[in-house]
């Protein structure tokens, strides 16, 4: 298996593949109940990036484009049975490009899954962050996005080691030029949640403008980060999922 994905339940015949994509910053490890929560004949595929947990040693990618070509040869092998996509924030820009991807080698997904991440049409909500100064840098990151996680707090080592992953992570959003154009024919499923002050549910909504297939618009309980912090939209994929398998 490749160092890109991780499938901690393989299936020997599934029907249906779910690829899972993180926040920046994050990894795999958000998704850690989602296999347990799938339905039969779901098989959940996780994207491991380079720059954190057992790719700790690697470098973050710091450009859109760069990432998706290296990305895609790990995950075309697995697109030999219906598929869909599920990412949050960070994850969810990665996904679309994914997405697109694979539309153009004629591997579409079935589902795409965008959670907590402003539509292409939406400018920037604020100047690019990852040139700040470490400490201008992470208080301007919980400002926006809320306290970094206690382990963070306790382990100023731990923090050091982070954020070379976390400006890498932004630099890659910050100089990437998403595209707007309505070039999918998959459906979509954008998710919002109502205590996101990073990212406002009217900013997710335009995401249908890149599909030509329908849009299903779903609000969460939660702040920016709810899909570590709480299942509910957990929960929401595995139904729809559930319906198309």
């Amino acid at each position: 298996m490749s160092a890109w994905l991780h499938r901690p339940d393989p299936q020997p015949a599934p029907r249906h593949r779910l690829f899972c994509l993180p926040f920046a910053g994050g990894g795999i490890g958000i998704y850690r109940t989602w296999p347990g929560a799938a339905p039969e004949g779901l098989e959940v595929v996780m994207v491991q990036l380079p720059g954190r947990e057992r790719r700790i040693r690697e470098e973050a990618y710091r450009n859109m484009d760069a990432l998706v070509s290296d990305l895609w040869p790990a995950v075309e092998p697995l697109t030999d049975v219906p598929f869909s996509i599920f990412g949050h924030s960070m994850g969810a820009a990665i996904a679309h490009e994914l997405a697109r991807k694979a539309a153009a080698a004629s591997a579409s997904p079935e589902l795409l899954f965008l959670s907590s991440r402003r539509a292409p049409s939406v400018p920037p909500p604020h100047p690019p962050m990852y040139m700040l100064p470490d400490a201008v840098f992470t208080e301007r990151l919980q400002e926006l996005y809320g306290p970094f996680p206690d382990a963070l707090k306790r382990h100023p080592g731990l923090l050091k080691t982070f954020l070379p992953t976390m400006k890498a992570d932004l630099e890659l959003l910050d100089t990437f030029e998403p595209s707007n154009a309505r070039d999918l024919d998959c459906s979509l499923v954008t998710i919002a949640a109502q205590a996101d002050h990073a990212v406002l549910p009217e900013t997710v909504l335009p995401w249908s403008q890149v599909t030509m297939a329908d849009t299903e618009h779903i609000v969460v309980p939660g702040g920016h980060f709810h899909v570590r912090d709480h299942h509910t939209a957990r929960d929401k994929v595995m139904d729809i999922l559930t319906e198309v398998i």
